[in-house]
């Protein structure tokens, strides 16, 4: 029997794609955790709290890049033959590379005249500088991971993690080590691992299937039919799902913000697993969903989250049981209500899980526009709700408002979801519940 289930995985694609995700964000979540545990251990609140800032811009940029780019190749490039599959994503990677590298030269110019006209210090400016090479290198690795996951090379993403796993644990390593200006050194750890990640999926992608780039007209002519409204959900869901940072600090203050995520960094590494499932999980629903059909889809879909779900509970219980070790002697780090915030990180991992799994169901059928007008609704209800919640129950409120925002989006998503399982023809779905 276990032989038979062994070459099962060898047979089939899907097991040994999503089985190297796994491992995969497995090595991502325990570099970000470590990073996170070296800063609150050995670097000021004040550190962390930018570092965490900084990570929250770079998140941004690259989830409206993954929406307006990514998301719509994944969905669009299955249906092209080998020769246009290459033209799209060469003529891509040709624009988007030139485009950034004047953009970030012109950001750059930013922190140097606030350094200049004395509105920012030195560590201020060189910080931001380095927030600014940490954004563009996210963007350039980003696009490249995407491109390796659509023509199904997982080993090779996970080859260019390690680097980028080895550069960012290495430069957040000297901040720890108390290399001044730690707070710069802490987010440059972001611009270092990303260049050296981006740089390997580079050179993969050269080597094979190699840059070959169509015109770039017609390739974003068609990407920007979906991609426009995917980019301005993912913009919108930004301002809760990461604005929550600027949230806290703006009502009480950066040290706060370094003090919410060490609590979240226990939780992390469920955080982690959801996005890289999700990442690798796209093309594959995109591909299902032109094969078997949507019914199809979510049987797939619900055994995923079912595993996954199991992975956090297990998770949450071995964290629970050693938490005051983890906050007193291997954090080193007091927590104010401490216990509540773990749970509530937890119960927001889950539900961020189960939204995310389905929501690739609703990006493979192109529901682009009318998942931004959701975006829209439910980031105005979970703001509405976290900016009093915050401001009455302190660090909790945050959190409070961010599940009540995925609870919206994910009782809304499933709606929209059963109205076009009830649209299948019903010869389409008799053949979809057929063994």
């Amino acid at each position: 029997m276990i032989q038979r289930l062994r070459e099962s995985i060898r047979q089939k694609p899907t097991f040994r794609i999503l089985g190297t995700a796994v491992i995969d964000q497995a090595m991502l979540s325990g570099a970000n955790f470590l990073v996170g545990v070296l800063l609150v251990r050995y670097a000021g609140d004040a550190d962390y709290g930018y570092y965490v800032l900084a990570q929250s811009a770079v998140l941004l940029l690259t989830g409206a890049q993954s929406s307006w780019i990514n998301g719509p190749l994944a969905v669009l490039a299955p249906k092209k033959t080998e020769d246009e599959r290459r033209g799209m994503v060469g003529a891509v990677e040709v624009v988007q590379s030139r485009v950034l590298r004047w953009v970030a030269a012109l950001a750059l110019v930013v922190p140097l005249i606030g350094y200049l006209l004395h509105l920012l210090t030195a560590e201020s400016a060189m910080a931001a500088g380095a927030t600014v090479l940490a954004c563009w290198a996210a963007l350039l690795r980003e696009y490249r991971r995407g491109v390796l996951q659509l023509y199904g090379r997982p080993h090779l993403v996970l080859a260019a993690d390690v680097l980028y796993v080895v550069g960012l644990i290495g430069t957040a390593g000297l901040a720890a080590a108390g290399v001044e200006p730690r707070m710069v050194c802490a987010v440059l750890s972001l611009a270092v691992g990303g260049w050296l990640g981006g740089q390997m999926a580079d050179r993969f992608l050269r080597r094979d299937p190699g840059w070959t780039p169509a015109e770039a007209a017609p390739v974003f002519r068609e990407l920007r039919q979906l991609g426009n409204w995917a980019m301005a959900g993912a913009v919108i869901y930004w301002t809760f799902g990461q604005g929550f940072n600027y949230v806290v600090a703006g009502q009480l203050g950066v040290a706060a913000v370094a003090t919410l995520n060490a609590a979240r960094l226990l939780m992390q590494p469920t955080f982690v697993l959801t996005m890289g499932i999700k990442q690798a999980l796209l093309p594959m629903v995109s591909r299902w969903l032109h094969e078997l059909g949507l019914v199809a889809v979510l049987r797939r879909l619900t055994v995923v989250v079912l595993v996954l779900a199991v992975l956090n509970t297990l998770y949450l219980g071995m964290v629970w049981g050693v938490l005051d070790w983890l906050t007193n002697d291997f954090l080193r780090k007091n927590i104010p209500d401490r216990d509540m915030l773990v749970l509530l990180w937890a119960a927001h991992s889950m539900v961020n899980m189960v939204r995310d799994m389905y929501l690739s169901s609703m990006l493979a059928m192109e529901r682009f526009q009318i998942l931004t007008g959701l975006t829209a609704l439910t980031a105005f209800v979970a703001l509405a709700v976290m900016w009093p919640a915050t401001a009455h129950f302190g660090l909790r409120g945050a959190i409070y408002g961010l599940i009540t925002g995925e609870v919206t989006y994910m009782v809304l998503m499933f709606v929209l979801i059963a109205q076009s399982v009830r649209r299948l023809k019903p010869g389409a779905l008799a053949a979809a519940k057929a063994p």
